[in-house]
């Protein structure tokens, strides 16, 4: 055995350090998972009367980066709280120099340290002796087997041990005459057991290299050797030898078990221990203790069991003369033979202690006069030191080793006794039957056991798994812990991670005792203290385990753990498990403050829109509604022609028109910031169906060619002849090709303005290009910015708000497309202004724009009377498209893109988003005259309630306004046709201009004017008016309080009215119109026949769903007047107009009143009259030509029709009443 001691350094103890009136405390500082050297210093600390601390973390370099997160916890270690350490820095030293694991030692100085597995300069070690081992386990495979060829697989590079082992190797190769092929020695690389099936691949197919034996830097790597030989049908240890390093427990899973090195990793922890309480107690220790290996011979080199060899070994001869059974076992030999006895087991020390007792009973056992049995003093003390063995966690069966030392060197001494012989085999036999036994048993104790570790870890993770906050979290800690024999722990989280040295709060705290609670001020603490004062047990001994709590990177705090009986890996799965659900319940608390966070920032944000909404809906209203009186009285006065009483003078006419177009241009802008505003809050709607982009361009290009013209500018425009078809709302767009237009002819003194078009598969592009200014280059993307202009034209004078870029770039972004401007910065170089849309394919529309216009749209749920609705519908000829708004989310949308005809809304599920569909089609020009009726049908009630509302926005333009008369029949030049309407509003200027437009454009109308809501309603107790122009919202009664009232009167409950709202609708307004018209239509004035009848009659009236029917009619009355003396039929009529009779009859029905067979009599027979006034024919002959086959009938149509017979019509006979 090699000499432990190489030099003598009396240690002198610090009295700062250590008090001798106190309890030594170690401190131990190890890798996740090294439990061996955990429970050879816990066993020494208990040995003498020492406390312990493990502090448990990683290497102090990893591959993987998150493993070293835990080392946080090596910073805790503090004077206070030990009193000197034990560094494995053999685990900490992978992928790191010696200097560094040097640095990070003497950061701890003055505190004793003994270093374990690796040698440093000032700093007592206890290292093993790695290159004898290999020399050993070199000639082990040369000389005993015979193998010539090794392969090595190497370690990490650098690490002192694995360099160590790879010298000795090479060493050991030249001294035993074997040829080093560096073919057969591998790459450094990490302790692995993959790292070893690498090797073998390497070595195999990459080397293609001849070998009998692979020896590794680890059992892993040997173990991964084995796997992979085995992988590839070759036989260990037939074909090829395999020798690890370690002895671990991995070496006797293996399958077959390795022969390995043993590092005695035990007793180097013990020995260590040991050295730093001598040097606390002042005395001295060997600057280095160097630990001999020991070979361990399994079945992976070619040797049989190291038991069976045993057992049938030959007796082994002393090394003195003694021959004597006395001599061996109780005088010179005894040395000897203990030496020998106690090498067979991981715990010399312990073993060597039972192995003389054993030997002192065997004697007396075997001398005495009696068989042996198992009440035997030998067999007793065995079954007492197996149990003492097994209880202490030391492997039972390497016991069998000890029998066959002692067996071998018995038998030398008993070959002429063949009594005691036989004997002596009884009792090894029966010693052997025990161990077997107890073997066994400590292996199902410590299956059991771990069992027991398993469910408690298990139902800890799940206990774990359901906490939301960090009162859960200790709750279950405090509850499931001690259950698991764990008599104390201490939780903490860092007050702040980044400095790990500062403060940390105390989360759980239990000993003993039961729970601690300190108070709010008592749970701070400076984290290298571990925890509050006065919490550290006193007054007797304790053994604490330190774990790192930290997610990924993030540092959260640590936990102190009193370890109980059982493995130290429970407390690093335990580690692992608070610090994910720590995380975990901080997540949750953060969520959750993060979740009432961001519905105060909703709800402030939802504030903010409204208080946005709001403040355009104000803007809108006191900016546009002034500025419309300014244009729309203007316009008025403008339109006075020559014959007006007093004409106004020529230069008061100039001002006057200056007037109105400086208002409208101030009303353009005054609509683009507003429409920017609305962008920015989300309100900006766009009306998006499938079109043609010529669609949107001709018309500004007319405009632009008129624009350029007068500026002296050449106008071009290059597009192809066929422009795509894109999706998108053409107002819009119009206005954004418009907005770009006119600043290129504004910015352009000489030279050309164009408009280019590029159609591509995907997108087009649309570019308005010019020869003014020029953009800089500096400033292309600022002139897109709200209320920016270029310094360029700035300082030429142009004026402008600088915002209808901006706008016309989140236009273009809301269809898809993007904007830029090309620009080499030159003046006189122009720039050209572009932007891009997506193109939609459209290989076959399956309804033409005016077949869906002419159609109704019902947008409904299925319910009994929606399905009557569209029966009623349909057998009154109308066609119908049915929408479920309650499985359509996007109904609005899609009513957008393809407008109907007219729309016949179910207000129960659809009226919330009712008035936005109003808004949007009254929006622009194409869809502003779609009637839209509000009906309800409750469901199983025999009553029901209809609404045809014509909806504007006020303040009236005179289009809107004569558009709206015209739907109604009310626009007529004759003045002698008397009509009334009354207008309602609370705005006397607006009231006012809204009159004096009704009296321009339809002269002969009688206007009444009401302030109020109540003095409409006298008003009409008066007169009743043919239109009522109302105004929605009002104070006191509102225009819905006038609706209800009216429909609950009979003589006003069939007057048309037209309510007026705001341009800009907030949510709130939308939110009480909405409740205006279920006020309305709540109570049914109507029976549901009554009301489907006037959803129909209100339907036929629409001008859209009668267009189609209109011109088919005129088609066949057209035929009829051509033909009508010929023998015609119903049929006849339809096959000319390429529909069916049954179609035919319904149109002719909803334009006429009349089947097409009743208007062809009726036309033969106003040709008839027309015959009977200036013909003396006979009465039958003017049947036969205008087309009746027969002359009584024709008699009897006549006078159905006249009510007189046509001989009485032809004398001029007076038509009866």
């Amino acid at each position: 055995m090699a000499s432990p001691t190489v030099r003598q350094t009396p240690v002198v103890a610090d009295p700062n350090v250590l008090d001798p009136n106190t309890r030594p405390t170690i401190g131990l500082i190890i890798a996740t998972g090294d439990d061996t050297l955990y429970r050879s210093a816990l066993d020494v600390a208990d040995a003498r009367g020492a406390n312990l601390i493990a502090f448990v973390g990683g290497r102090l370099r990893d591959t993987r980066p998150f493993k070293t997160h835990a080392n946080v916890v090596y910073d805790l270690v503090d004077r206070e709280h030990v009193d000197g350490l034990i560094v494995k820095t053999s685990s900490l030293s992978n992928y790191v120099g010696r200097e560094e694991v040097q640095r990070f030692c003497e950061k701890y100085r003055p505190l004793p340290i003994v270093s374990v597995g690796m040698e440093l300069e000032g700093i007592p070690s206890v290292t093993v002796d790695d290159y004898q081992g290999i020399r050993n386990a070199v000639q082990h495979l040369s000389v005993v087997h015979g193998l010539r060829h090794l392969a090595f697989i190497r370690g990490v590079e650098e690490h002192p041990s694995a360099e160590a082992r790879h010298r000795a190797f090479r060493e050991a190769m030249l001294e035993c005459g074997l040829d080093l092929d560096p073919k057969l020695i591998s790459p450094p690389s990490d302790w692995s057991a993959r790292s070893g099936e690498r090797a073998v691949h390497l070595l195999l197919d990459e080397h293609q290299a001849r070998f009998d034996a692979i020896l590794g830097s680890s059992d892993d790597h040997a173990f991964g050797a084995v796997r992979a030989l085995q992988a590839r049908g070759l036989r260990v240890p037939e074909d090829v030898a395999v020798v690890g390093i370690g002895d671990y427990q991995i070496s006797q899973a293996s399958s077959p078990p390795l022969t390995t090195i043993r590092l005695r990793r035990y007793q180097r922890g013990r020995r260590a221990a040991e050295m730093l309480l001598d040097m606390l107690e002042g005395r001295s220790v060997p600057d280095r203790v160097r630990l001999p290996t020991t070979m361990v011979v399994r079945r992976s080199c070619g040797c049989l069991e190291p038991t069976l060899v045993q057992a049938a070994a030959v007796p082994t001869q002393m090394k003195s003369a003694v021959v004597s059974l006395r001599d061996v076992l109780l005088g010179t030999g005894r040395e000897q033979v203990l030496r020998e006895m106690a090498e067979q087991v991981s715990v010399p020390q312990a073993a060597r202690a039972w192995a003389g007792q054993l030997m002192d009973a065997f004697y007396a056992e075997l001398v005495a006069n009696r068989e042996p049995d198992a009440t035997g003093a030998f067999l007793t003390l065995l079954g007492r030191a197996l149990s003492e063995i097994s209880a202490a966690g030391s492997e039972v069966g390497y016991w069998q080793g000890m029998i066959s030392v002692l067996r071998s060197y018995v038998l030398a001494s008993l070959r002429d006794d063949s009594r005691l012989l036989a004997r002596a085999e009884r009792l090894w036999e029966q010693a052997r039957v025990m161990i077997g036994e107890r073997a066994q048993q400590a292996y199902a104790r410590q299956i059991w056991q771990a069992e027991q570790w398993m469910d408690g870890l298990l139902k800890i993770n799940q206990a774990l798994t359901a906490v939301n906050s960090l009162p859960e979290l200790t709750d279950v800690l405090a509850r499931e812990l001690p259950a698991m024999g764990i008599p104390g722990c201490w939780l903490s989280f860092y007050e702040d991670a980044d400095t790990l040295t500062g403060r940390s709060r105390l989360l759980l705290a239990y000993d003993g005792s039961g729970r601690i609670e300190p108070n709010a001020e008592a749970r701070l603490f400076p984290s290298p203290k571990l925890m509050p004062d006065g919490l550290l047990p006193t007054g007797r001994r304790y053994r604490l385990v330190v774990e790192s709590l930290h997610f990924q990177h993030e540092r959260l705090g640590f936990v102190v753990f009193e370890a109980g009986p059982g493995s130290g890996l429970v407390y690093d799965v335990l580690g692992q498990q608070i610090s994910t659900a720590l995380k975990s319940a901080s997540l949750v608390v953060e969520r959750t403050q993060l979740y009432h966070k961001a519905l105060q920032a909703q709800a402030e944000a939802e504030e903010a829109n409204r208080l946005k909404s709001r403040f355009l809906s104000t803007v809108s209203h006191e900016l546009l509604t002034p500025l419309s009186l300014v244009t729309g009285l203007s316009a008025m006065l403008l339109q006075k022609t020559s014959a007006d009483a007093l004409p106004l003078p020529k230069p008061y006419r100039h001002d006057l028109a200056r007037i109105h177009a400086s208002a409208r241009h101030l009303h353009g802008l005054i609509r683009d910031v507003l429409d920017l505003g609305r962008s920015q809050v989300g309100q900006l709607k766009l009306v998006r169906k499938p079109l043609r982009l010529s669609e949107v361009v001709n018309a500004v290009s007319l405009i632009g060619e008129q624009m350029a013209r007068e500026r002296g500018l050449i106008w071009q425009v290059k597009a192809p002849e066929q422009l795509p078809w894109i999706s998108g709302d053409r107002t819009r767009l119009q206005q954004v090709v418009l907005n770009l237009v006119s600043n290129a002819i504004k910015f352009t003194e000489q030279g050309t303005v164009g408009l280019r078009i590029e159609a591509g598969a995907e997108q087009v592009v649309v570019q308005v290009y010019d020869t003014g200014l020029g953009v800089p280059k500096e400033e292309r993307e600022a002139i897109f910015d709200e209320f920016r202009q270029s310094e360029r034209t700035a300082a030429r004078g142009y004026g402008g708000l600088g915002i209808g870029l901006a706008l016309c770039r989140q236009l273009v972004e809301l269809h898809g497309g993007t904007m830029g401007v090309c620009s080499s910065g030159e003046e006189g170089a122009g720039s050209t202004f572009f932007f891009t849309l997506p193109t939609i394919q459209i290989e076959a529309i399956a309804e033409s724009g005016e077949g869906i216009r002419s159609q109704a749209l019902l947008l409904t749920r299925p319910t009994s009377a929606g399905t009557h609705l569209l029966e009623h519908l349909t057998q009154a000829g109308l066609a119908v498209r049915v929408i479920d708004v309650e499985k359509t989310q996007d109904w609005v949308s899609r009513v957008l893109a393809s407008p109907p005809g007219a729309v016949v809304l179910d207000f129960e599920p659809a009226g919330e988003q009712g008035w936005k569909l109003m808004e949007a089609l009254r929006d622009h020009p194409a869809t502003e005259d779609i009637p839209v009726l509000f009906y309800s049908l409750p469901e199983g009630q025999d009553r029901g309630a209809v609404w045809a509302l014509d909806y504007l926005a006020k303040p009236l333009d005179n289009s809107a306004l004569v558009r709206a008369l015209e739907r109604l029949g009310l626009v007529s030049a004759d003045e002698s046709t008397k009509r009334t309407i009354l207008v309602v509003d609370d705005e006397p200027q607006i009231l006012e201009m809204h009159a004096r437009l009704i009296e321009t454009q339809s002269p002969g109308t009688q206007v009444l004017r009401a302030a109020n809501g109540r003095e409409a309603l006298a008003m009409m107790e008066r007169e009743q008016p043919d239109l009522v122009l109302l105004d929605l919202m009002m104070p006191e009664l509102d225009g819905f309080g006038v609706l209800k009232a009216m429909r609950e009167r009979e003589p006003t409950r069939e007057v048309p009215v037209i309510v007026l709202t705001a341009r800009a609708l907030t949510e709130e307004d939308m939110a009480r119109l909405n409740r205006g018209v279920e006020t309305v239509l709540k109570k049914g004035m109507f029976s549901a026949e009554e009301t489907l009848a006037h959803i129909t009659e209100a339907l036929t009236r629409s001008k859209h769903l009668r267009g189609e029917t209109r011109w088919l009619v005129r088609k066949a009355m057209a035929y009829v007047h051509e033909h009508f003396a010929e023998p015609l039929s119903c049929q006849d009529i339809a096959r000319h107009v390429s529909v069916s009779a049954s179609h035919l009859t319904r149109c002719f029905r909803m334009e006429t009143g009349l089947t097409p067979v009743a208007y062809l009599n009726r036309y033969r027979l106003q040709q008839a009259k027309e015959l009977l006034k200036v013909t003396d024919g006979n009465i039958t002959e003017i049947a036969m030509k205008v087309g009746f086959s027969d002359g009584s009938y024709f008699a009897r149509s006549f006078r159905r029709e006249e009510g007189m017979s046509p001989s009485d019509y032809r004398r001029g006979e007076p038509r009866p009443s």
